[in-house]
């Protein structure tokens, strides 16, 4: 059984019919198999191609949820979701998506061997930052060069954590 890593995912582009396009071929056949396609599943190449052993498990209980959450900001459109994965991110899906034209916003923490890390292309340029354990994610300085989001997201865990063992003790 896999640890899950908790991803964000946000997509934009430009065109909205584009990205509407992109998000009902998701729904149909799943985030990696749509962006970087298997011709037949094996672990291996999974994780090689997609950076995790299976397709993104989407949580959410509505039909299409990255049409659920559609915004603009400017003149790009975005949807995003969240999702677990398999061990650790999709970064090869990230990175195939953007060469594919769409802006990608994404974080990621996985707690079990602390996969932590951030992906975002702004005007076809790609960041990929990640951290080898959460003592170098935490003691990070510059504070607006980590996603807010994820941040954020990792504190309430932690605190989570620490209250469940103050309890358990």
């Amino acid at each position: 059984m896999p640890n899950y890593c908790t991803n964000s995912i946000e997509i934009g582009h430009k065109d909205e019919d584009t990205l509407l396009a992109l998000t009902r071929e998701i729904a149909e056949h799943g985030f990696c198999q749509t962006i970087v396609p298997l011709e037949e599943w094996s672990y291996d190449q999974a994780v090689i191609k997609w950076g995790t052993k299976w397709d993104l498990d989407i949580e959410d209980d509505v039909d299409d949820p990255w049409v659920e959450s559609t915004w603009k900001d400017g003149d790009v459109t975005w949807v995003g979701t969240f999702a677990n994965s398999a061990w650790g991110p999709p970064v090869e899906v990230l990175e195939a998506l953007a060469k594919k034209g769409f802006e990608v916003k994404a974080w990621w923490w996985e707690p079990g061997c602390e996969v932590i890390g951030q992906y975002e292309t702004l005007d076809g340029e790609s960041m990929l930052d990640e951290w080898s354990d959460l003592d170098d994610f935490l003691g990070v300085k510059d504070q607006d060069y980590v996603n807010p989001e994820l941040r954020n997201y990792i504190e309430e865990d932690v605190a989570m954590w620490q209250q469940d063992e103050l309890e358990s003790n």
